[in-house]
């Protein structure tokens, strides 16, 4: 089981998958013009020099964030709410009769 599927609250996972891909498939157009305007410029091998610096600060940036200590405190958290979320009572299912409110 991933990170994000251990931490996401189960009814939430639709929404952090849709704004998770939002995000991906949304930067693309921004990151190929970017890509290209770079490559006119500097050349084809520039991007992929650019990508990686931009790569290694982000991941250096990361690691004081995204750590054992964190993650487990994340699982924790996941693991308490899903205890208090199991405790409480089912509400009763809609009486098919009734017309929507």
């Amino acid at each position: 089981m991933s990170l994000w599927q251990t931490i996401v609250p189960a009814e939430m996972l639709g929404r952090e998958n849709s704004v998770d891909r939002f995000l991906g498939w949304g930067s693309m157009p921004i990151g190929v013009t970017l890509g290209g305007l770079v490559a006119e410029r500097f050349g084809l091998r520039a991007p992929f020099y650019l990508a990686g610096v931009v790569d290694l600060l982000l991941f250096v940036a990361a690691i004081p964030f995204v750590n054992n200590r964190t993650v487990e405190t994340a699982r924790s958290a996941a693991d308490s709410r899903a205890r208090d979320d199991s405790s409480r009572p089912e509400p009763p299912p809609a009486d098919p009769a009734q017309p929507p409110s």
